[in-house]
């Protein structure tokens, strides 16, 4: 019995009809066990074969047969949902000791397999669109979720590399701000940049810089509704670099606040719970804070402050501008933070 049949029998019931196993790449098996690894479709067939939710009819009905997809992609089709059931095997039964490094190995593997099957599948050039938006999504789901582990093991083991240079941070918060509007487009969500700034350059880590205004702006696009506007300020406050972060969003609640800075993980595979740590501990590596308010009537703050460190000028140069290929890059991690929220169309083709 290979390891992934037996996966898919370690979450079937005593009453179960027995699992048909793995056939020509793909997985089959029956109703129930279906329904608790994919609990938002239904099987409308006795046996099933696992495809994406393009198959589902107007009730999210699964009917599907092998005929669905043709056979020289059969196979790239089958590994694609062998890794997926994995990964979400040990989503479910992991995620509360995610600072294992056997355990975020395994994410790294199962990730990579997952993405040379969507290559594959790419080269077949017979996958229907919408059917490799959708898969390519959950790509980006999963690859956001492991890159979120790793990070906050990596704070709360003190392992987290910090790697400071010269940044030309007008330059830098247009290119990125440019990219967030590009991927929030589809959710009709925009982020105003306004940058009062003394100092035209900012020693401190980009990258990481760069995952901390990530993950505030990816929350407040999260609490915000359609048509909504963010407002990120950047100005020099008493020798620190001051961000404000104010959207029109649901705020947090009491409850929330207690919470906001916790390292914790939700129980929905698609969601990791950890943005706003990971936020919290990039600004204190760099010496700095997080602090959030609701507004009054509507919306929350969010204020970061980052100290102006002193910086070895003879070994780095100010950082002034973001080339074609560094662009589409931050473009890619800024579709990785958000695909929680994205419509898979925005996958349509590999980011």
């Amino acid at each position: 019995m290979n390891e992934l049949t037996q996966a898919i029998q370690s979450i079937y019931e005593p009453d179960d009809e027995p699992v048909i196993g793995v056939s020509g790449g793909c997985i089959q098996f029956f109703n129930n066990a279906a329904l608790r690894l994919f609990p938002n479709i239904s099987v409308g067939t006795k046996a099933s074969i696992i495809l994406p939710p393009s198959f589902l009819d107007s009730n999210n009905t699964l009917y599907v047969s092998t005929a669905n997809i043709r056979q020289q992609s059969v196979s790239a089709t089958g590994v694609w949902y062998s890794g997926l059931l994995l990964l979400r095997l040990h989503i479910a039964e992991n995620r509360y000791q995610f600072s294992s490094d056997a355990f975020l190995s395994k994410y790294r593997y199962e990730l990579g397999i997952l993405r040379i099957a969507l290559d594959q599948l790419s080269k077949a050039g017979n996958m229907d669109t919408t059917v490799y938006s959708v898969m390519q999504h959950s790509y980006y789901k999963l690859l956001r979720l492991c890159e979120n582990l790793a990070l906050a093991s990596d704070l709360s083991e003190n392992k987290l590399v910090y790697k400071p240079e010269l940044i030309g941070i007008k330059a830098w918060l247009t290119s990125l701000i440019e990219a967030i509007n590009k991927a929030a487009s589809s959710l009709r969500i925009a982020v105003e940049l306004r940058c009062d700034i003394s100092e035209e350059h900012f020693y401190g880590d980009p990258k990481l810089m760069e995952q901390m205004l990530l993950n505030v702006i990816t929350n407040s696009i999260q609490h915000s509704k359609p048509e909504s506007k963010i407002s990120l300020r950047v100005s020099n406050v008493n020798k620190n670099l001051r961000f404000v972060l104010d959207d029109k969003g649901s705020g947090f609640t009491t409850e929330q606040f207690g919470n906001l800075f916790q390292r914790h993980c939700n129980e929905a595979y698609n969601g990791s719970g950890m943005g706003l740590y990971i936020a919290w501990g990039i600004a204190e590596m760099h010496g700095g804070s997080v602090s959030i308010s609701n507004h009054s009537r509507v919306g929350s703050r969010v204020v970061i402050h980052l100290p102006e460190n002193q910086h070895p000028l003879k070994l780095h140069s100010p950082k002034l501008h973001y080339g074609r290929d560094e662009s589409l890059e931050i473009y890619s991690r800024v579709v990785t933070s958000l695909a929680d929220d994205l419509p898979h169309e925005i996958f349509s083709e590999r980011i």
